[in-house]
């Protein structure tokens, strides 16, 4: 489908537009996650002390399925001209990895308001958020 296309623009921009959003998910959340560690008063050290920590707290699922993520998010931010195969199956990856990093996401709002007593400031986006996260 995607070489049938490969001169639909809109396909290939809103293409670029999930790889953004995934990319912006997980390194805002990976940011915040570190400084919420420090609001703890936990050592935050390297950030696979931080995975560890979140993973014991059961706000991340295990380290490996963060990285997995990360690794996604890396590939993303490559240019892969005609690959239309490897185009496909990392969007499909992307598809398979959207459920666990929106619950990360709720879990991680619920371990700041019961651990920290922090709350995002406007509610209207996070119940949004939780909407979409819900149907994930």
């Amino acid at each position: 489908m995607l070489a049938a296309r490969f001169k639909d623009e809109a396909l290939f921009e809103s293409l670029a537009a999930i790889n953004e959003r995934f990319a912006k998910l997980q390194d805002t959340l990976g940011a915040a996650m570190r400084h919420a560690l420090v609001l703890s008063g936990e050592p935050s050290g390297t950030f696979l002390k931080t995975l560890a920590f979140y993973e014991k707290a059961e706000v991340i699922d295990t380290a490996a399925s963060w990285q997995r993520c990360r690794t996604a998010r890396n590939l993303a931010a490559h240019d892969y001209e005609t690959a239309y195969p490897e185009i496909a199956e990392h969007f499909n990856t992307l598809h398979d990895l959207r459920a666990p990093l929106y619950q990360a996401s709720a879990r991680f709002l619920e371990y700041c308001a019961n651990a920290l007593g922090v709350s995002p400031v406007g509610r209207g986006f996070t119940q949004d958020f939780l909407k979409i996260v819900r149907g994930s």
